[in-house]
């Protein structure tokens, strides 16, 4: 009975931010958040250094090869890559044309990733923890620490976040006036009679839904 009616499992529910493994969501925030901020471009990045606990490293940080989605789904240098050369990371960069991308595989080696031992010292709640520094082609350095993924229930993110992703994450399969209206509709599930006018949506084709 302990926390009955005071502690509320629903708050505690997280959004997972990348199409990717949640060991390296940190890492990826705290590179995205360098690139936004300093409105940096790929060819202005020298090198990217990561701290991370040891099991993120273990998990992640093992030599990159493009033998299928799920391996770079679950890879911290193909991650990293695709968020420096463009500026985020969505659905579209896990299929089997961008994970053998030669571009991103030639970034790969500007990247170092090794355990952190502060962070390590934390414990599991911060296994996921990252710090990451951008030293760049005329000679600076950006650090950033990012202790909490965003979308985890400690570093929450907002509707505008998640329906961002949303957009990015469907803009190959939906036309944009199809996504709005799949978000209008989502947003009101809880009172719709039929599923009808979702699948309605999503299962028009693409030329049709331009038309």
């Amino acid at each position: 009975m302990e926390g009955l009616r005071d502690d509320w499992e629903a708050g505690k529910v997280g959004f997972k931010m990348y199409l990717n493994v949640t060991s390296i969501h940190a890492a990826l925030d705290a590179l995205r958040s360098i690139l936004l901020e300093k409105r940096m471009t790929a060819a202005k990045v020298k090198a990217i250094q990561v701290g991370c606990g040891h099991m993120t490293f273990v998990h992640t940080a093992w030599d990159y090869r493009p033998i299928g989605v799920a391996a770079a789904q679950m890879n911290m240098y193909y991650g990293l890559s695709v968020m420096t050369l463009k500026g985020n990371v969505s659905a579209a960069d896990y299929s089997e044309g961008p994970i053998a991308d030669p571009e991103i595989l030639a970034f790969m080696p500007q990247i170092n990733i090794a355990v952190d031992s502060e962070l390590e010292s934390r414990g599991p709640s911060y296994r996921h923890a990252s710090r990451v520094v951008v030293l760049t082609t005329d000679g600076r350095a950006f650090r950033r620490e990012v202790l909490h993924r965003r979308g985890s229930p400690e570093n929450p993110v907002t509707r505008h976040d998640v329906a961002a992703k949303f957009d990015a994450n469907v803009s190959s399969l939906l036309s944009a006036g199809a996504a709005n209206r799949l978000k209008s509709v989502a947003a009101k599930l809880e009172v719709l009679v039929s599923p009808k006018e979702v699948i309605d949506i999503i299962a028009a084709p693409l030329e049709k839904q331009r038309s």
